[in-house]
């Protein structure tokens, strides 16, 4: 998963979705993303999951036939 682009938001969802099935919450999926992130650009994308939630509700509308 490392390996993986994380700037857009597109990217991060994506991550995100790779992380589900190895965590139990949504929410540690969410975190293990933002902590690859955080390493590889010094800061998080989100400033809170909740934030984040809210971004990957308006992306799922907006890329869903």
């Amino acid at each position: 998963m490392n390996g993986l682009p994380l700037y857009s938001h597109d990217d991060f969802i994506r991550a995100y979705y790779n992380a589900l099935p190895h965590h139990k919450r949504y929410e540690d999926a969410y975190w293990y993303v933002e902590e690859l992130y955080n390493k590889k650009y010094g800061k998080n994308k989100y400033s809170s999951y909740v934030v984040f939630r809210a971004t990957l509700s308006r992306w799922v509308k907006c890329n869903t036939p």
